[in-house]
């Protein structure tokens, strides 16, 4: 069986430049009392495979993982739930860089998803690969492939 192997578990905002969210899932959205944090639950696609024939459509490795963003305020979320069965991103988009009053750096995070957007100002975010990635047809892992809803900050096997 193929495997993917991930360059590291752990992902912070340094390494932004080097990551994409786009078509990642959202699962589930906590928020973390007295810590400021804003947890999401989501599937991370690290990687498109194109077809090869006779196959006709892509696949993708796939991993569950934790995003939290650290010391998050001013969170704006206008999402369209009319029609939604899931959150899907497009993307995530940082801006506005200023200063806190305690002197740590924040800036204006955007997820924009196919559903709306969900907006805050942060100074930064980890993101924790939960689980080895998987190669499958979906951009989206089951719940028992993802092993559930979860904010879990370890790796199983990843």
């Amino acid at each position: 069986m193929e495997s993917y192997s991930l360059e590291k578990r752990i992902w912070t905002q340094d390494d932004f430049e080097h990551m994409g969210w786009h078509d990642s899932t959202i699962h589930a959205m906590a928020f973390v009392l007295n810590e400021w944090d804003i947890g999401f639950d989501i599937d991370y696609l690290l990687q498109w495979i194109n077809p090869t024939p006779p196959e006709t459509h892509f696949s993708f490795w796939v991993a569950p993982a934790t995003l939290i963003f650290h010391n998050v305020s001013d969170v704006k979320c206008d999402y369209d739930w009319s029609h939604a069965t899931q959150l899907t991103l497009q993307g995530i988009k940082r801006s506005d860089k200023r200063q806190t009053p305690n002197g740590m750096s924040e800036w204006l995070w955007t997820l924009d998803g196919n559903e709306g957007t969900i907006q805050f100002f942060a100074t930064g975010y980890t993101q924790y690969f939960r689980r080895s990635p998987l190669l499958q047809e979906s951009q989206t892992l089951s719940l028992e492939k993802r092993g559930g809803i979860s904010f879990e900050h370890t790796s199983e096997n990843a």
